[in-house]
């Protein structure tokens, strides 16, 4: 707040002059000057329903970023479950992958020693 700030309330004025303190558009407001950071009291007008109305408007934007807050933090979860999963699903797929290729070399093995046993019979026919 600049030094030069005047109140909007004067004597002169005539809802002043019939409630003082009491009208419905008096309001004090505190501000710290810039300069020399001193407290300095302004007695403004100001309509106290658009002063309510801005009270409503505040509450709900805190409702609304507690609840951006809440949502955020599920999806966080969300998002650690979701890498967790991924990654028990690729590990489960790197045994499958394994297993798959014990199986083959063991088939393969056991074609050769088929084949082997089939040659000895041969050999041992032809004999």
């Amino acid at each position: 707040m600049s030094s030069d700030v005047k109140d909007t309330c004067k004597e002169d004025c005539p809802l002043w002059k019939e409630y003082g303190c009491n009208c419905p558009y008096y309001m004090e407001t505190v501000w710290i000057n810039e300069k020399d950071n001193t407290p300095k009291i302004l007695k403004d007008c100001c309509h106290k329903r658009s002063v309510t109305m801005l009270m409503d408007i505040h509450n709900q934007l805190t409702g609304i970023k507690q609840y951006a807050s809440q949502t955020r933090s599920t999806l966080d979860k969300l998002c650690a479950d979701t890498r967790e999963f991924m990654a028990i699903q690729t590990n489960e797929q790197k045994v499958i992958e394994n297993r798959t290729r014990n199986i083959e070399n063991v088939t393969k093995k056991l074609v050769k020693n088929i084949l082997e046993a089939k040659t000895i019979v041969k050999k041992i026919e032809a004999k």
